[in-house]
């Protein structure tokens, strides 16, 4: 008898407890909102990562005082860059502002957000109108996951970035920032960061800045030289995020086609393998190359302007090009950058560099201006490799890069 009543009292205490829990689960699957990054969440994240160190905030007053200092190392950087790659002027008007970290995370989390609103429509019309509890509290799930990534990515960004070319692609529309001109030429510099790795590496602060001021500047007059390369990379990324229309559309897991879309390729040939093999497709993959063999010339050409700008321009620029190649990072940041592929994109923009060097000393810079003529003779990824491979082609006359 005694053993029935305990089992009763068991069983209502479980129901209870079951009961309780389905009720908190839907109150909660209730409250979730149906966007794919809670974007709120993203930016409280980041910003905690990006002020969280004393100096990471700026007053107004100091970055209004530095911006004078740094409008003026963007105009020598185009008076001197200009003549030394040998194209037409270009307009030296030039936005530049002065950031700290929370106002980095700030900008750019308007980006990410441009970017991926077109995947978070996909993503609504996908799901449609399911509202059971179980499907809410998984996409709730993946919502925290998503959301806290990206804040961690934004606040780990916000602490290394030095400087920033606003891509016009990137950019608002003009309506909402104003003057198409002003979006399309906006030149960041994250003082903090800046100030931080100066220090600690003892490299003179003007000599630093305007080191950083001829690369973000070489970006800038990159994107007036070449109009096209704009909308170019920016349908390559555009066509990347809307490859995962098709995925969504066909898939019957919508939520892990979200987060593991190489798990849905019915197309299983070799590729990337490992992680990368579930995070993207093989069509994804090939989409990706072809942003790498554009990021590395964009990349690598602002590193071959600044090293050889800053060769004449800079005293004892040996010496600050060494400490900067030399300087260690700590395990945690080497194994954050390895995790995002940081590491990978550093050795792509070197090869980059490499590419653009082996060009002007075996042709002249001349002939490598036929990267800026349009998006047909931009160098593959395989060319960015081969250099010899993209000269041949120029000399042949053939302007289409086979795929």
């Amino acid at each position: 008898m005694r053993n029935q009543k305990k089992a009763a009292l068991l069983g209502v205490a479980i129901g209870l407890l079951l009961s309780g829990g389905y009720i908190l689960a839907r109150r909660v699957a209730a409250r979730v909102q149906p966007d794919i990054v809670d974007w709120p969440r993203t930016e409280r994240i980041a910003l905690h990562i990006a002020a969280r160190d004393p100096g990471s905030v700026l007053p107004s007053q100091a970055r209004e005082a530095l911006l004078a200092d740094y409008q003026a190392l963007v105009r020598i950087s185009h008076e001197q860059i200009v003549p030394f790659i040998q194209l037409p002027a270009v307009s030296d008007r030039h936005e530049v502002e002065v950031l700290d970290r929370p106002l980095w995370v700030q900008r750019n989390l308007g980006t990410v957000q441009r970017l991926l609103r077109p995947l978070e429509d996909v993503y609504l019309d996908s799901v449609g109108s399911n509202k059971g509890t179980l499907f809410r509290l998984a996409h709730g799930g993946m919502q925290l996951t998503l959301s806290a990534q990206m804040g961690v990515v934004l606040g780990f960004l916000s602490r290394h970035v030095l400087g920033q070319f606003d891509m016009p692609f990137l950019a608002p529309p003009a309506s909402a920032e104003g003057s198409a001109a002003a979006s399309a030429n906006r030149i960041y510099f994250v003082e903090p960061n800046i100030r931080r790795l100066q220090t600690r590496l003892e490299i003179p602060p003007e000599a630093f800045r305007l080191w950083i001021a001829l690369h973000e500047t070489t970006h800038a007059i990159q994107f007036q030289v070449a109009p096209w390369l704009a909308g170019y990379l920016g349908s390559l990324i555009e066509a990347y995020i809307e490859s995962f229309r098709e995925i969504l559309q066909e898939s019957s897991h919508p939520l892990r086609a979200m987060l593991l879309p190489g798990a849905e390729a019915k197309d299983k040939r070799e590729g990337l393998g490992g992680l990368m093999g579930v995070l993207t497709t093989p069509e994804q993959r090939e989409m990706l190359v072809r942003i790498q063999g554009v990021m590395s010339l964009v990349e690598g050409y602002g590193n071959y302007i600044m090293d050889e700008l800053g060769e004449q321009l800079i005293p004892g620029f040996p010496a600050m090009r060494k400490r900067l190649e030399e300087r260690k990072r700590g395990s945690l940041e080497r194994a954050f950058m390895r995790l995002l592929g940081f590491d990978l994109k550093l050795a792509q923009y070197r090869l980059g560099e490499r590419f653009v060097r082996h060009v002007v000393n075996n042709e002249d810079m001349t002939f490598l201006n036929h990267v800026w003529e349009s998006d047909q003779t931009v160098p593959t990824l395989a060319e960015i490799n081969d250099p010899d491979m993209w000269i041949e082609r120029m000399r042949a006359g053939s302007r289409i890069a086979s795929p």
